[in-house]
């Protein structure tokens, strides 16, 4: 996870060593990421609520899912990229932050996050102890705190 004023980015490695080899989809067409296919998804509930929040989902292909409160009607325009690796695939994302909150996270703000991963015929992954799938909204239990920090200096800055 990182942000900045305009997005939130979201990035994985996702190793997968006994994965078949999946080609991106040509063309990405809206709630398109199969449960057949190997999946990440973050769930977001910016008040804190246990109720509202905002699921993204992208699978190996590239295929993308998204739900705002339960309504897959949402359609937000994020940017995804899949990439694929010796025993992994790689997923980078950007969503920007006006379609999730009214200004962007303060330091030391505090947002409740799931991610969990599933893959065919495997146990689910997960952030937490017992994770919910990607596709469904997580229970309060399975979710955890994401703090947003200040920025870190670089070493390349004085």
């Amino acid at each position: 996870f990182a942000y900045d004023s305009e997005f939130l980015y979201l990035a994985a490695i996702c190793p997968s060593p006994d994965s078949v080899a999946v080609e991106p989809l040509a063309t990405r067409t809206r709630d398109s990421a199969s449960p057949k296919r190997d999946r990440i998804g973050w769930y977001l509930d910016i008040d804190r609520d246990y109720s509202t929040g905002y699921r993204l989902v992208v699978d190996q292909a590239g295929g993308v899912s998204d739900a705002c409160w339960l309504d897959q009607g949402w359609d937000p325009r994020w940017f995804v990229k899949v990439g694929k690796g010796e025993g992994s695939w790689t997923v980078e994302a950007a969503i920007p932050l006006a379609l999730l909150c009214s200004s962007p996270p303060t330091t030391n703000q505090a947002w409740l996050m799931q991610c969990s991963r599933a893959r065919p015929g495997k146990a689910l992954q997960g952030w937490v102890d017992i994770p919910d799938p990607p596709e469904k909204n997580p229970r309060p239990e399975s979710q955890g705190a994401l703090l947003f920090l200040a920025e870190t200096p670089s070493r390349d800055k004085p």
